[in-house]
């Protein structure tokens, strides 16, 4: 025997409004409070354009997410695009190549000191396909919290961003299409020609 049929009650000023004076649902939905992807996917790439156009460090952290979407070919050329060193989480040791001079070494608990070393240069990181759990960034906490953070990968980096404290971007979309985004978008905004009238650098008259 069927159960009882569900009834959806109203209030008779919404049964008697015409449709165009409905709330459209969007307006009806709460804020999230966060950015779209395209907004964050931009801020991120003119952050680091202007970091690589003043020479300053940048330290990319790769997690298992690379090796999941295998994005390693997309991991590299950002590497290369941003001249930035390179470190991996301890469960993806193979996101990047072990041969590149740009790997810093392994993060985390059992991991290199030289990791530590790089991002305490770092202007800007990166990380890449991780949110960087507990384990992946034991020890480097404190120099994390003082360090603006980029993040590519459908979750959002470890934390919160302190209202006071540097910038966190997450851009949240398909990791290769990101980064493959990403390097388009930087070389763009690098390569772009000096404006009319504008000596290129280092020109003396």
């Amino acid at each position: 025997m069927p159960g009882p049929c569900p009834v959806l009650l109203l209030p008779k000023d919404v049964q008697q409004a015409p449709v165009d004076a409905l709330s459209d649902l969007a307006e009806l939905l709460p804020e999230t409070g966060t950015a779209p992807a395209a907004a964050n996917r931009r801020a991120a790439a003119d952050l680091l354009a202007d970091t690589v156009a003043r020479g300053a460090d940048i330290l990319l952290i790769a997690g298992d997410g690379v090796g999941r979407r295998d994005a390693r070919a997309e991991l590299a050329r950002l590497a290369r695009r941003l001249r930035a060193a390179v470190v991996v989480t301890p469960e993806v040791k193979d996101a990047f190549d072990n041969r590149d001079p740009r790997l810093a070494g392994v993060a985390g608990a059992i991991g290199h000191p030289t990791v530590l070393r790089c991002l305490e240069k770092a202007e800007i990181c990166v990380l890449v396909g991780t949110r960087l759990p507990v384990m992946a960034r034991t020890g480097l906490e404190e120099e994390l919290r003082d360090t603006p953070l980029i993040g590519y990968d459908p979750e959002p980096p470890f934390g919160s961003p302190a209202y006071d404290g540097p910038p966190v971007l997450h851009v949240d979309g398909d990791l290769r299409a990101e980064l493959h985004a990403a390097v388009d978008l930087l070389a763009a905004l690098t390569d772009r020609p000096a404006p009319a009238g504008v000596p290129p650098e280092g020109w003396s008259t």
